[in-house]
């Protein structure tokens, strides 16, 4: 028997590797938020195990792939636009390379359930925090925090 055929042991990969990138993304959070930097040596290989995890265990590669693509994609853009428009650095590119990540294990139908909820919980932080416009506020936690939100409503259904 193949490892791939038994599907309680598939279930439990899937399980090893959706755990472990979320704790790799957790910890990336809890660095954004201390020290306004996300770690790429924690976003990039949380992404290859999201990536990977999904792609063999999960929904399949194209749900993987997809999503990490389109999360990315968002995000570097709104980078880009953000900072030909303001004429500073306004979003970081690791907060892209978060997305790549979180893409993989959300797909690309609740992404914008998660982006959105990430921006509200920013705004909202940032104005009972009184924090102006050219203040900086980590969006990494918020990202991470709002993934963490949907994916337990997701995958529980």
């Amino acid at each position: 028997m193949y490892i791939f055929e038994d599907v309680e042991t598939m279930r439990f990969f899937l399980w090893l590797s959706r755990c472990t990138c979320l704790a790799l993304l957790i910890w990336a959070a809890w660095h954004d938020w201390k020290d306004f930097e996300l770690p790429v040596c924690l976003t990039v290989p949380a992404a290859v195990i999201a990536i990977s995890g999904e792609g063999i265990f999960g929904n399949g590669w194209t749900y993987a792939l997809l999503g990490a693509g389109v999360g990315f994609a968002v995000l570097k853009a709104a980078q880009v636009l953000a900072r030909v428009r303001h004429k500073r650095e306004c979003l970081g590119s690791g907060d892209a390379l978060l997305m790549l990540a979180l893409g993989a294990l959300l797909g690309v139908k609740a992404l914008p359930w998660a982006l959105a909820l990430a921006m509200l919980a920013a705004l909202i932080l940032a104005r009972l925090s009184g924090k102006g416009k050219s203040d900086k506020l980590p969006f990494g936690p918020f990202l991470v925090g709002s993934t963490l939100s949907v994916v337990t409503i997701q995958w529980s259904f």
